[in-house]
């Protein structure tokens, strides 16, 4: 089901936001004035993000996706580009034997920790992102840590679908997933499968 909603996405939004992108270019050769071409170039901008955000999201809920780069490599790619970007300093260990015959939880995990760097992305005020992936026998620990402005965990209960989310996609894994935060001092989050 999810491999099929990530083709039709990629098939068709990417597709067409390929077009526009295509025809908004071909469009801005025959433009004189200066403030439509400042929107032109406004508008391909946002095509080009409408692309790159469709090919995320068909990449993160297709799992042969997953199974193919495997996770630990999809998520390094993720910290390349927001390294990039410059909006975040992003730190990443792995240790442990990679576990890759588990693409259907690898999708998950990745899922869960995606929320993490757009919650800190969207609300922290971060610099500093602090990422370890621990594989040990059959279990499996995510920790994704950082220096923004922290919150109190208990004043966000019932608030936001991300972070539901996140502790339902964990309970999928028989997992528990941690948060703990601390206005001004950063937050960390700990996902733990003991059997993976």
């Amino acid at each position: 089901m999810m491999n099929q909603i990530a083709k039709e996405v990629h098939d068709n939004i990417g597709q067409l936001s390929n077009f526009l992108g295509m025809t908004l270019k071909r469009l801005q050769k025959y433009c004189n004035d200066d403030n439509a071409r400042q929107l032109l170039t406004s508008a391909n901008s946002l095509t080009d993000l409408i692309i790159s955000h469709s090919n995320n999201i068909s990449h993160s809920l297709n799992s042969n996706f997953i199974k193919e780069r495997g996770f630990t490599n999809v998520l390094q790619d993720d910290i390349e580009h927001l390294r990039n970007s410059g909006k975040l300093n992003c730190n990443l260990q792995i240790s442990g034997q990679v576990n890759d015959t588990h693409p259907d939880k690898d999708l998950v995990i990745y899922r869960i920790a995606q929320e993490v760097i757009h919650n800190i992305l969207k609300h922290s005020g971060a610099t500093e992102v602090d990422i370890s992936i621990v594989y040990s026998g059959s279990s499996f620990q995510l920790n994704i840590s950082d220096n923004g402005n922290g919150f109190d965990p208990a004043n966000m209960k019932g608030r936001g679908i991300g972070l539901y989310n996140m502790q339902d996609r964990a309970k999928l894994l028989n997992g528990v997933l941690k948060i703990t935060s601390r206005p001004g001092e950063g937050c960390h989050v700990n996902l733990s499968i003991p059997d993976f």
